[in-house]
């Protein structure tokens, strides 16, 4: 697995540098150029929510989005022989599933045959996240 972080290398996670920790830190140091420390507590939050949105993240929400209409139609028609309607798809109620499919678990990216990969992996991440929280 790849992880993007913002203003530093691509880290594959099958290699992990020696620096990795000081990466972490230029990473979010970069981030946060500019900003005025009363917001640094926002920052971390929102350097942890694009790490989750957009850094680990196979799909773009256009494609998300694109995938939940297609698999909403192929449902309609399997079960009722039938498309759905413009307005059961701009209905607000799967507008809501759509916009709480980009808050799930990032369960794709894990490698789906191997717990002790997994383990490492989760690590990983929560080893981004306590740097940036202890920053």
């Amino acid at each position: 697995m790849i992880i993007n972080l913002p203003w530093v290398n691509p880290i594959d996670t099958n290699k992990i540098p020696s620096n990795f920790d000081e990466l972490v830190k230029e990473s979010f140091e970069k981030f946060t150029v500019g900003t005025s420390e009363s917001y640094t507590f926002e920052d971390k939050l929102m350097y942890l929510d694009n790490l989750r949105e957009s850094y680990l993240r196979r799909e773009n929400s256009y494609t998300s989005v694109k995938n939940l209409i297609r698999d909403r139609v192929t449902y309609e028609l399997e079960e009722y022989g039938t498309l759905p309607s413009k307005e059961e798809i701009l209905n607000i109620d799967f507008m809501e599933e759509c916009y709480n499919a980009g808050f799930r678990p990032l369960r794709d990216k894990w490698d789906s045959y191997s717990k002790s990969r997994n383990d490492e992996i989760h690590k990983l991440i929560l080893r981004i996240i306590k740097i940036v929280v202890e920053y």
